[in-house]
């Protein structure tokens, strides 16, 4: 009997996908409505978050939260109790984030469901130069390192429905499938992600291709076709080596050219944001350019690896030098 249960399960986990083990997994879900106005630097958000308690006894749950958005309302499985702290932020990436400390009417135990309601909204203003994350009016930025939405590093990864409201001249990306409802953009995830990252600009464009049955899109807003076909080359070329070398990873991809020289790029679990990516210069370089983005392609399938080691798709210092060298090739052309 322990034989043919063996072997069932053996069976099982052969015939699923990755795809569809994420699938049955109980992950963090958010439903946020955005209404976003990238002239003004203004947001309001309303939603919720729910998930169940990873934490043996929770007496205080803790949400990060940009400290200029204000806080309309805040509550935790019903309760509306909270206090906000204002002090110095505890995590280096979220310089300008404050915490909000929800205490539920009881103690929470480990497996128990936790709903939280959130209504808030501001004008976001305050942010370090180097800020990967940035709201204006020619591009909007918006993720964790704001954080724009409540975030907490323990409910990583999770699934999230948005709906967007944004002035009719702006086009809208963040990671995940769209489909259009009137005057709303309502996006949600395909895959659990680790990050909400959501770009808004007037010349937004997206183009499409698949690679080993993924979609891979190049968001962009001044690169030419032939650019972007080259660009595509060059990444189903690294997809296809990591798939190889590292093992398969199933999930649609988006680049993302950012529109900012500050903050550097940075991966995310679906979702490539790349800074001072410039289509006129790729082909000038392209060696350079294809470092960065297997760089930061490389970040997916090495996610929880140790970024302190020498190897090129792990090190961040590394990869600046490459970035300058190559800069350096560029200007000794000219």
């Amino acid at each position: 009997m322990k034989s043919v249960i063996i072997v069932l399960i053996t069976l099982f986990l052969i015939n699923c996908t990755e795809k569809e083990i994420i699938e049955k997994a109980n992950y963090p879900k958010y439903d946020l409505q955005l209404e976003l106005d990238p002239a003004g630097r203004y947001l309001s958000v309303e939603g919720n978050l729910k998930f169940n308690s990873i934490y043996g006894t929770l007496d205080t749950l803790i949400l990060y939260l940009h400290k200029q958005l204000r806080i309309s309302s805040f509550s935790i499985n019903g309760f509306d109790n909270f206090r906000v702290d204002t002090t110095k932020s505890d995590i280096r990436f979220l310089p300008e984030a404050k915490k909000v400390l929800l205490i539920p009417g009881k103690p929470i135990n480990k497996g128990d469901k936790i709903d939280v309601n959130f209504v808030y909204q501001g004008r976001i203003t305050e942010y370090p130069s180097w800020s990967a994350n940035v709201i204006d009016t020619n591009w909007s930025e918006l993720g964790l390192y704001f954080p724009w939405f409540p975030f907490n590093m323990d409910l990583r990864p999770f699934n999230y429905e948005l709906e967007v409201k944004v002035p009719s001249e702006y086009k809208v990306f963040a990671m995940g499938e769209s489909t259009r409802q009137r005057n709303l953009l309502k996006i949600t995830t395909k895959q659990p992600t680790n990050d909400l990252v959501l770009c808004a600009s007037k010349k937004m464009k997206i183009e499409e291709t698949g690679i080993e049955g993924n979609k891979i899109s190049i968001v962009h807003n001044d690169i030419s076709s032939e650019i972007v076909d080259s660009v595509f080359l060059d990444v189903k070329k690294i997809y296809s080596n990591y798939n190889e070398w590292f093992g398969i990873k199933e999930g649609d991809m988006a680049l993302v050219q950012s529109q900012r020289e500050q903050g550097g790029g940075y991966a995310r679990t679906g979702g490539l944001f790349l800074a001072g990516f410039d289509g006129e210069r790729y082909l000038s370089v392209r060696e350079g350019y294809m470092r960065y983005i297997g760089h930061e392609l490389a970040h997916i399938w090495w996610n929880k690896a140790n970024s302190n080691t020498w190897e090129d798709w792990l090190n961040e210092k590394l990869r600046r030098i490459q970035r300058i060298d190559a800069d350096k090739k560029l200007i000794r052309q000219k």
